[in-house]
């Protein structure tokens, strides 16, 4: 591939709270109405007119819907659903004022109707204006009891005010309909606590584990509540109760850790955190819990870290979560090949796992096995043949080991399984193509495919930089050369490539002491490539001869040829006779 390329790595009750305009589809600007009717029209004329309207409203015709909708209006402005329909509207198109003048209109002709009143309530509490949508939300829930579920909404819109003893009193009102549930007894007892009232919180769980004694659940989130209170005793009691009757309660396990930790008892937390992942009976999700708080510690116990990852990935293998966070670990601890292993024993369980496969390749990508890539690309392909990336690393590793014909074959490839809305991919793979008919001599096939690249991404620096370069090894179109390098050095101006390329471009031009700033700057940015020093080196001697330092061109000259692997012909006489050489 081109020197100058780079490896690319890798629904009722709702309407309360939720926006209008994400309920019904937001409306395009209104067209002109194209009906046309006489100048009186019936009430079967409304029906009609009002039929069509819903119909192109649902087909996703909004502007003609919104047009039949005030034309129905025009007929007989007496029928709310048409005041209603048109509020939505409004409401899609952000004109607030109005959809409530609307909704409101629709609520007046209509006063039984719930539904007009909800979509009043969700439009004034979208406008901040609170008490109005609560006091329209009483109403509703009054006239219709069996719609007692708005009391939870009523106390939500009492939280966001914060006048906590309403919303308490609504979560009570609400409860007399459904009995002690908890979530109703967590959301009092929060509620409570914001009242600064810790006995009273308390009292409400307790009150939800006198429901259901033999609840576990609610004997661990009692505990919990305990331990808030300033009661580690009794929530000690109730845990450690709880896991006599219960050993594999996880959530149990957890709090009883937590309970140690509090009491400062470091080695009981984590004989506790070791027994809850040893434990085969209990779930996946709290030994997860259990790990992850393990590593959010960064705990120097890898020892430890480690037991509890061959634990849970023994009694869980098929749980992809482990496998993933087990990478990731060994991956900060630099056991590269144990990860790339995991990754492999996991699609060896399950080959149709697409991002697994990804992952896997990207471990690869700093090894330089491009033999390896190329094989896991081809595996892969067994599995998604569609998927574009596998195409694409596949192409890479051919055109990095030169095998031109064959990496021309499989990026034409790659590009016909890329989605054409993906302009960036599409622009690079097309670059790269140009990068490849360069490296084979095809110079009009190439800057064909530049040309194809830019078009479809002005700003791939990468084929910007190369096509500038390449214009300027021939002497042709420095001016446009100059503009694309100078693109593509906005875009990083620290790149080492991209700064010889300018640089090589204003000493074409003639612009030589402007040629030695950028030169140098490349040189200094590039620190570790000793084939692009060699070629910036020479590059740089050619530009001190005709700065006039003739002696330290020698010199330079002297170092490319030493730092290259292949030295071109003219570097060769340059060295040898100590002259410029064209």
């Amino acid at each position: 591939m081109s020197r100058r390329s780079t490896v690319c790595l890798l629904a009722l009750v709702l309407v309360c709270i939720l926006p209008l305009a994400a309920r019904k589809p937001s409306p395009r600007t209104p067209a002109q109405t194209v009906v046309t009717t006489p100048l009186q029209a019936s009430a079967p004329a409304y029906s009609r007119y009002f039929q069509e309207a819903l119909q192109a409203k649902a087909m996703g015709q909004y502007a003609e819907a919104f047009e039949l909708f005030k034309f129905c209006l025009s007929l007989d402005s007496t029928q709310a659903a048409a005041y209603s329909e048109l509020a939505d509207f409004y409401q899609g198109m952000q004109q607030t004022a109005k959809a409530l003048e609307y909704y409101e209109k629709a609520c007046q002709l209509d006063e039984d109707n719930e539904w007009y009143a909800l979509q009043l309530a969700a439009a004034c509490r979208e406008d901040k204006r609170i008490y109005k949508a609560i006091n329209l939300l009483k109403k509703t829930v009054k006239d219709h009891p069996e719609k007692y579920e708005l009391y939870y909404h009523i106390s939500d819109m009492y939280i966001q005010l914060k006048d906590y003893k309403s919303a308490l009193k609504a979560l009570e009102q609400f409860e007399t309909f459904t009995g002690p549930k908890e979530e109703l007894s967590l959301q009092k007892y929060r509620l409570y606590l914001s009242m600064d009232q810790p006995k009273k919180a308390l009292k409400e769980m307790e009150r939800l584990c006198r429901t259901q004694p033999d609840n576990q659940h609610y004997r661990v989130l009692l505990a919990h509540a305990c331990m808030e209170n300033k009661q580690p005793a009794t929530a000690y009691d109730l845990l450690t109760d709880v896991k006599s009757q219960d050993p594999d309660n996880g959530e149990a396990l957890i709090f009883l850790a937590d309970y140690y930790e509090q009491q400062g008892q470091t080695d009981a937390m984590m004989q506790e955190m070791t027994d809850l992942v040893e434990r085969p009976g209990v779930s996946f999700e709290h030994k997860m819990y259990t790990l992850m708080y393990l590593l959010g510690k960064q705990s120097d116990d890898s020892v430890l870290i480690q037991h509890s990852f061959d634990r849970i990935l023994e009694q869980y293998p098929e749980e992809y979560a482990i496998h993933e966070q087990y990478v990731r670990w060994l991956l900060q601890h630099g056991e590269k090949d144990k990860a790339r292993e995991e990754l492999r024993n996991v699609l060896d369980m399950n080959p149709n796992q697409l991002e697994v496969w990804k992952d896997y390749l990207s471990l690869y990508f700093e090894t330089n096995d491009y033999r390896q890539i190329r094989a896991i690309c081809q595996q892969a392909r067994n599995y998604f043949p569609e998927e574009a990336a596998f195409w694409y690393y596949d192409a890479l590793t051919y055109a990095i080991e030169q095998q031109y014909d064959q990496a021309v074959d499989t990026y034409l490839t790659c590009l016909q399984k890329t989605d054409p809305a993906n302009k960036a991919l599409v622009s690079q793979i097309l670059g790269y193509l140009g990068d490849i008919f360069h490296q084979k001599g095809d110079e009009q096939q190439a800057f064909d495919y530049y040309n194809r690249a830019l078009a479809e991404n002005p700003s791939n620096v990468l084929t910007l930089n190369n096509y500038a370069y390449y214009l300027s090894q021939k002497g042709e179109d420095l001016e446009r050369a100059e503009i694309m390098s100078r693109q593509s050095l906005r875009a990083d101006p620290n790149n080492s490539t991209y700064l010889d390329t300018y640089a090589w471009i204003l000493f074409k031009q003639g612009k030589y002491e402007m040629a030695r700033i950028y030169i140098e700057r490349a040189l200094i940015s590039n620190t570790s490539d000793a084939d692009a020093n060699a070629e910036m080196g020479e590059h740089y001697g050619d530009i001190l001869w005709f700065c006039g330092q003739q002696d330290a061109a020698r010199l330079e000259w002297q170092k490319a040829l030493r730092l290259s692997e292949n030295p071109s012909e003219k570097l060769i006489q340059k060295t040898n006779t100590g002259t410029y050489v064209e």
